[in-house]
């Protein structure tokens, strides 16, 4: 198993054990004046990732609901059935569940309670508040022996030298869980002790619908309890001379993680932990450095992009300006350029040289129609030539434009076709 990142913390009713980074593990003894306290943590400069809480310091129940599914049930829904069906005053638990569909159609499951008063002290105190996983210590053993053997139809016990945890799971769903401890200066190797805990176990595990004649039993127990009557059939039995201290079965579970069907973590919904940046410190400055340069150089982009779209405003309303004045009886649809390229036949593939010539033509043509005004048919214009056709009223009103364009022009302006009809007169010019 990878070293955890995080620190892994054990709390049972006496006392409470730490992890560290490296695998060792500390435990302090714990005393509490009453069950909405917390246990006192020494500061560490380690991160407290990981916390196992006390099984017997929650509410546990099963619950059975129509449901065509799991994810139809809620926090409200289960609230509802424990006052229901136990009296239990729902806005004292902030529950945590799982739920699994039944042979019957509907929806079974667990569900466990944490106090408010200590959800409240958790979220006052900065250790457990950081904590992104909050886990139920029984929750988690029994769920590891499960999985290690792959069974179904089945009651599992799991002892340390202060106790065990016990449950039966049926078709996908836990029908019960419980923790039994021993008395403080008792001891597990004791015929007697295992005698009587042994004893409470089966009459609980009966309880929640094991049938030792039907049913497999898996276990991991001391030798005081293996000649015991709940024991004696079993032939799924991990016996071990010496069990280990609760604390230390707790922090050598494998690490837990976020997706998996068996994690059950009580920081869910709105009390989920926020993400943490796995980002090291070292790298935080640079970043930041980064991204602030990244900003001044957005910003001056912008400044130059605004610059831009300015001049390209401006050059276009001199565009339309000289449209105007050069095609002075039509309206710009949509590009100016463009319809001034498309009116002077001087193409898509223009350039500057060209474009600055046929502005100049516009100029001279619009500034002899503002003295001798004609009605304006067709106006070509390419690099070696311009013609001009259009209507006046008069043969003298024809000679006055083209002297007029001859003067501006510096070069003869050339009459190609005439045509009068009536008091109107048709004219084409052409000009190099």
């Amino acid at each position: 198993m990878t070293e955890p990142s995080f620190a892994s913390l054990s709390w049972c009713p006496t006392s409470v054990a730490i992890r560290d980074n490296h695998g060792q593990i500390n435990i302090a003894p714990v005393i509490l004046d009453d069950d909405t306290q917390l246990p006192h943590i020494e500061q560490t400069s380690q991160t407290i990732g990981y916390i196992y809480l006390p099984l017997e310091n929650l509410l546990v129940r099963t619950f059975n609901f129509p449901l065509k599914h799991p994810r139809f049930l809620d926090a409200n829904m289960l609230a509802q059935e424990l006052a229901d069906s136990a009296g239990i005053e729902p806005d004292d638990w902030w529950l945590t569940w799982h739920a699994s569909s039944n042979h019957d159609g509907g929806v079974s499951g667990i569900v466990f309670g944490l106090p408010k008063s200590l959800k409240h002290a958790m979220q006052q105190n900065p250790i457990w508040q950081h904590a992104p996983f909050l886990l139920i210590d029984g929750w988690q053993r029994l769920n590891h022996c499960l999985q290690q053997h792959d069974v179904d139809d089945t009651a599992i016990v799991d002892a340390d030298s202060q106790g065990l945890f016990l449950g039966y799971y049926q078709q996908g769903v836990w029908q019960g869980i419980r923790r039994l401890n021993i008395a403080k200066d008792a001891d597990m190797n004791d015929s007697q002790v295992c005698e009587q805990l042994c004893h409470e176990a089966g009459l609980s595990l009966q309880a929640m619908g094991f049938d030792a004649t039907q049913h497999k039993l898996v276990a991991r127990i001391s030798s005081a309890m293996k000649n015991t009557a709940l024991f004696a059939d079993c032939e799924q039995l991990q016996v071990e001379e010496r069990l280990e201290q609760r604390h230390v079965v707790n922090l050598k579970l494998p690490l837990p993680q976020k997706n998996t069907p068996h994690t059950l973590n009580i920081r869910h919904g709105k009390w989920a932990a926020k993400s943490h940046s796995s980002i090291p410190k070292v790298w935080w400055r640079p970043i930041a450095l980064a991204i602030m340069a990244s900003i001044v150089w957005l910003g001056t982009l912008s400044i130059e992009n605004y610059q831009l779209r300015q001049q390209l405003d401006d050059m276009n309303n001199e565009i339309i300006q000289a449209f105007h004045r050069g095609l002075p009886q039509q309206t710009v649809i949509i590009d100016a350029m463009a319809q001034l390229r498309q009116a002077a036949h001087t193409g898509d593939g223009a350039n500057s040289g060209n474009a600055q010539h046929v502005t100049t033509q516009l100029n001279i043509i619009s500034a002899v129609f503002k003295k001798h005004p004609w009605h304006m048919q067709e106006l070509r214009i390419n690099n070696n030539e311009v013609v001009l056709s259009g209507q006046v009223n008069s043969l003298d009103t024809l000679n006055d434009i083209s002297n007029a364009l001859s003067e501006k022009i510096g070069k003869k302006v050339k009459i190609t076709d005439t045509d009068l009809k009536g008091n109107e007169v048709t004219f084409r010019m052409r000009w190099s």
